[in-house]
């Protein structure tokens, strides 16, 4: 029997067994598929804003720190202080779209830890202020639950890949290894900030 037929059954008050089956039916076809309902996120819907991962993110003086896109960046982000000296990261979602979730939220944990931890106010410099934004970051992700089992490996992997080498950064794999040890040892505290200098005021970037 069609579907045209079931419906004049129906209508005519044919036996409820017909009426149940026209039911199912219509609450088949009514029903799209799982995949095509779902809706598809553009590039730039998988990219969240910093401020939504880290609300509380505050430098080492206790000022919240501001979150803006920046397609000028010729990195993934970077922590840095406004014409105003207060506290900003750029990020760059062009770069960021690209990769994985979980790395992206490693990446703004950096950039937030070099404010809490007052990098840009001075104190360590080099491989070890990098090193110590990676092992915040870590913590940081751990306590807020965006860190789970499997989640630092597939961090290392991407460092592995994608992290650049220069005077203050580790060798991607080298870097990524090391990344192993940062929950063996406590959260990175910040040190006494330096009275704000000009060359105190570079850019850390990822």
């Amino acid at each position: 029997m069609g579907l045209s037929c079931l419906c004049i059954a129906a209508a005519k008050g044919k036996p409820a067994k017909e009426k149940g089956i026209l039911e199912k039916i219509l609450e088949i076809e009514a029903t799209p598929p799982e995949e095509d309902g779902k809706k598809k996120k553009t590039p730039d819907e998988e990219v969240p804003s910093g401020t939504e991962i880290f609300p509380n993110c505050v430098d080492s003086k206790g000022v919240a720190v501001r979150w803006e896109e920046s397609s000028k960046i010729n990195d993934v982000a970077q922590a840095t202080l406004d014409k105003k000296k207060r506290p900003l990261v750029e990020y760059n979602p062009a770069k960021m779209r690209f990769i994985r979730e979980v790395t992206r939220n490693f990446f703004y944990a950096h950039e937030c830890g070099h404010h809490t931890l007052g990098h840009l106010y001075g104190g360590v410099q080099g491989v070890d202020k990098e090193q110590q934004a990676d092992c915040w970051a870590v913590h940081r992700l751990k306590q807020i639950e965006l860190l789970q089992e499997g989640d630092l490996e597939s961090i290392q992997q991407d460092l592995s890949t994608i992290a650049r080498s220069d005077v203050n950064h580790s060798a991607g794999a080298r870097r990524a290894g090391n990344l192993k040890w940062c929950l063996t040892d406590a959260m990175p505290v910040a040190q006494e900030p330096k009275p704000d200098k000009k060359s105190d005021a570079k850019p850390d970037s990822k």
